[in-house]
């Protein structure tokens, strides 16, 4: 099945916030230098200005069973078309305005 990827805009103070929190939420964060490979960290260090951070692409099937467990899912804002983490109940709220 496909993947889900989190599209985050990390030049932004606002996009490392977000990596920042998917990584305290226990979400997977990858590394990447001068446009390398990305490899996954245990305990990322950000050092923003050598690296790039992004969250570890989901199965669609893992981002359910996380939903499923915490109530927390990855959601895209339609106004401002940039993905992040919001409880279940205010998604859905913020998704019917």
């Amino acid at each position: 099945m496909g993947k889900i990827f989190m599209s985050i805009n990390t030049s932004t103070t606002a996009g490392k916030i977000m990596v920042m929190q998917a990584s305290e939420a226990g979400k997977v964060i990858q590394q990447s230098q001068e446009g390398g490979e990305w490899h996954t960290l245990i305990n990322p260090l950000w050092d923003w200005c050598e690296s790039e951070y992004r969250v570890k692409p989901e199965t669609v099937e893992e981002a359910i069973k996380e939903f499923s467990k915490t109530g927390v899912a990855m959601a895209c804002s339609i106004t401002s078309l940039e993905i992040g983490f919001k409880a279940g109940a205010k998604w859905k709220e913020d998704q019917l305005k």
